[in-house]
């Protein structure tokens, strides 16, 4: 176990961390921090595997609107991207981009440029299964135009 100066337990088997306690668990992603974009599918659940209390926490996370098609692909989302948010006060902020990202897929929402550009690159190599396809107003009005 390594205490560091931003008060984060990085740890080989997790336990909860006490109540009260200044520490926030970090998930041992030394390999995949370097190249979290080579991190599939199957590293994921291995990492849930063998880190079952981080799994926890993070799955306390899901939306009760979140159906496995939108949630397994979000979980890899903050799974990936956890050990560049690592203090406690920073968790909302990748929950909310791992939420903009999520949004942008299944919903066609849009962000600013900036933005979408962030979060696509968090996602790089996140496998979606039948993702929607969304197109603008424009678009569909310059097809029915071409008719």
């Amino acid at each position: 176990m390594v205490h560091t100066s931003t008060a984060v337990r990085r740890c080989e088997n997790p336990s909860p961390p006490e109540a009260g306690s200044p520490f926030v668990l970090v998930p041992p992603l030394r390999r995949w921090k370097r190249d979290r974009r080579k991190m599939s599918a199957l590293d994921v659940e291995d990492f849930i595997q063998q880190n079952r209390a981080v799994a926890e926490q993070v799955e306390a996370h899901r939306g009760y609107w979140e159906s496995d098609k939108h949630w397994t692909p979000r979980r890899e989302f903050i799974l990936r991207n956890m050990a560049e948010f690592p203090a406690a006060e920073q968790l909302d902020q990748l929950l909310a981009l791992s939420m903009v990202w999520a949004n942008n897929v299944f919903m066609g929402c849009r962000y600013s440029d900036e933005l979408l550009e962030r979060v696509k690159e968090m996602a790089e190599g996140i496998v979606v299964e039948d993702a929607p396809v969304f197109k603008t107003r424009d678009e569909i009005m310059k097809k029915q135009q071409g008719h």
